[in-house]
């Protein structure tokens, strides 16, 4: 009996987690590296260069993370998905980071619209916002590329 139940409480978690998550893409400057062999390349670039683990990409050129809100759906997919930590253990990598060395995490904006931007203005950036808007906003050919779906 205990068992049924924990396994259903679990399911329902499990359940309501996935329908809350948000398909996101990582946008980057259309002059950004983004020769990457496989998505799971991609995957581990991204992962170092937004923790900054890693500062420049392949090609030597210095990289510039940006940040949606913490707690916004595809920051939070992003984290769970990409960086494969919750976002409890994302703000905690960011205060030893920042009491160790100093390193700071990327620069938060305010909503898809400004990241999106900003990445389109600055080159070797990048950031995550939503299919969705990424859909809505392509049409439009901005000087974006997508390097990574989640």
């Amino acid at each position: 009996m205990y068992s049924k139940l924990t396994a259903a409480l679990v399911s329902a978690i499990l359940f309501s987690l996935s329908a809350q998550a948000s398909e996101g893409v990582v946008i980057a400057h259309i002059d950004s590296y983004s020769n990457f062999a496989q998505p799971a390349d991609a995957m581990k670039e991204l992962r170092l260069l937004y923790l900054k683990r890693k500062m420049s990409w392949p090609n030597g050129k210095r990289a510039k993370a940006y940040a949606l809100a913490t707690g916004h759906d595809v920051e939070t997919s992003f984290a769970l998905e990409v960086l494969l930590l919750e976002p409890a253990q994302l703000d905690l990598h960011w205060r030893r980071a920042k009491h160790t060395d100093g390193t700071l995490p990327p620069i938060k904006v305010r909503s898809e619209r400004l990241l999106s931007k900003m990445v389109a203005k600055i080159p070797n950036s990048f950031g995550v916002i939503s299919k969705e808007y990424w859909t809505k906003i392509s049409k439009d050919k901005p000087p974006l590329k997508v390097l990574l779906e989640f």
